[in-house]
């Protein structure tokens, strides 16, 4: 009994219990409900938010675009002025250099021609001052020839009172020798003529002494007397012979004694002349002094002249060569302060131009590396559709097998499927097709083949490839993990030309700093940057 009584209250308890477990069932709906309703309103304020972000974040990149592009643009007008600032410097600082090579030529040739001139005045004057140096020291021998001359004239004049006196004292020794001589002439004349006489009258006498000793003795002996005779013949010749040497000795000295007087006469009258014709030179001597003296005088005048007229023109020349060197001086210190101004300017421009120059490879090594960035997403956003793809196909083959689902189309997965119609390689080819892509798309709706393909385009745009060039000219886009540009040899300083599809830069920017995250930007991609 107490078993059925528990079994009847336990049946009675259990169905209590569904009730109760019905009626939580229901409380439990309508909270799901009410958390649902909850729930959907909240993502609609979700979705509302996420909306105005979306729109907050699309204005905001559409003015970095702007922004970037305004930049881009700056940045390529700045290579632009950069590029002819720095050609527009080398023609000047070419120009520079050939005209301060020219002006350091004519530097040179005007010194050379100063030089040239300075030698030849130098020579000029050289030979001149030589000549005159020469005539003046043969003036001055000249001088003091003619001094020694006034010199010796002055002695003379001093000595002509003695001389004066000389020739009278030798003009009255001359006299009274003169008188002697005829006194003594005339006495040996008359001693001679005495002695003659006396001599005659003796020989006389003697002859006629003799005659009559001759006779006597003749008479006496012949022999005896002839001898006698012919002795005192003898003695008597002997004597004669004595008295006409002496006429003779006494004749000589008579003409040796006028010679002597006719000499002291000639040499009188030598004396006069020469007095005279010393006088006469005294006078020619001293007119010869007056005019060599005013002669010395004026070219004294002349030699101080000269030399005045050559300090002038030395000065002159010095002047004009100093005033020169000034002038060719400043001209060197200008242009050497003009070249250091563009040496200046061109250091400024060479740094900005390398400024640029390493933002631009920067730039391009960016673009590099986003280009790898964005093969490595292509490939793993195609390994991950066919992975996906395989798994949805085998999902609704398994469906439809299990009689859940239609059977869905043939779809070909290996690579080698040319023939198929439904290949997930058509479906990776038709990513990066733009023919169905409308104008201002936003880049996030694009696929990253067609992201590569933008960012492709900007690359060649920047590196100086022009539309007409990739319209006549479409190479097939390789893969770009193979072909990958080493950074060093990305070509730098081409001009940037890359119209309004630079703000692709910034979803690649975002792309980077968010890694796996999708870009959620609405940066418009125009008609200009969407390859044909």
């Amino acid at each position: 009994m107490g078993k059925k009584a528990k079994k009847g209250g336990g049946k009675k308890g259990g169905k209590g219990k569904k009730g109760a477990k019905k009626e939580k069932k229901t409380v439990n709906r309508d909270e799901e409900l009410q958390n649902a309703i909850t729930n959907a309103l909240l993502c609609k304020q979700n979705l509302s938010l996420c909306t105005r972000q979306r729109d907050d974040y699309r204005e905001t990149c559409q003015k970095l675009a702007s922004e970037n592009e305004k930049i881009s643009s700056s940045l390529y007008q700045a290579e632009r002025d950069t590029i002819d600032i720095i050609s527009l410097l080398k023609r000047e600082d070419i120009q520079k250099f050939k005209n301060i090579r020219e002006l350091n030529k004519r530097i040179s040739e005007l010194e050379q021609i100063t030089d040239k001139e300075r030698e030849k005045i130098e020579t000029t004057y050289n030979a001149k001052t030589k000549t005159w140096e020469d005539q003046l020291a043969e003036k001055e021998k000249q001088v003091e020839l003619l001094q020694r001359e006034l010199h010796a004239v002055k002695e003379f004049r001093k000595q002509k009172a003695q001389l004066m006196e000389e020739i009278k004292d030798m003009r009255n020794e001359l006299e009274q020798q003169r008188n002697l001589n005829t006194k003594n002439k005339q006495k040996m004349e008359h001693k001679f003529f005495v002695e003659k006489m006396k001599m005659e009258n003796e020989a006389s006498q003697k002859i006629a002494q003799y005659a009559e000793l001759a006779q006597k003795e003749a008479i006496a002996g012949l022999d005896e007397t002839t001898r006698k005779v012919f002795r005192d013949n003898v003695s008597m010749s002997e004597v004669m012979n004595y008295h006409i040497e002496e006429n003779k000795m006494l004749r000589e000295k008579n003409k040796k004694l006028e010679r002597k007087i006719k000499t002291i006469n000639q040499e009188l009258e030598i004396s006069d002349l020469t007095a005279r014709e010393k006088v006469s030179q005294h006078q020619k001597a001293k007119d010869h002094i007056r005019n060599l003296m005013h002669e010395i005088k004026t070219l004294n005048n002349q030699l101080k002249e000269q030399k005045r007229d050559n300090k002038n023109e030395r000065a002159l020349v010095l002047h004009k060569s100093v005033q020169q060197s000034v002038s060719d001086q400043a001209d060197i210190a200008r242009l050497s302060l003009q070249l250091q101004r563009k040496e200046l300017e061109y250091r400024r421009v060479k740094t900005l131009a390398k400024k640029v120059v390493d933002e631009r490879a920067e730039m391009e090594r960016f673009f590099i590396e986003a280009l790898d960035e964005v093969a490595e997403r292509i490939k793993d956003s195609r390994q991950n559709y066919v992975k996906s793809t395989k798994t949805q196909y085998h999902a609704q083959m398994a469906a439809a097998a299990a009689g859940r689902g239609a059977m869905p189309s043939v779809k070909t997965f290996s690579k080698g499927g040319y023939n198929s119609t439904n290949t997930v390689q058509k479906d990776i080819a038709e990513a990066s097709d733009w023919n169905n892509v409308p104008p201002n798309t936003d880049i996030s709706d694009l696929t990253w083949e067609q992201k590569e393909r933008v960012i492709r385009l900007l690359f060649a745009k920047m590196n100086g490839v022009d539309n007409e060039q990739m319209k006549v000219s479409k190479p097939p886009l390789p893969p770009l993990a193979s072909h990958r540009i080493p950074p060093e040899k990305v070509r730098v300083g081409a001009s940037i030309r890359t119209g309004s599809g630079k703000s692709v830069l910034s979803e690649i920017a975002l792309l980077k700093s968010q890694n796996e995250t999708p870009l959620d930007s609405s940066i418009f991609i125009t008609q200009e940057t969407v390859p044909t």
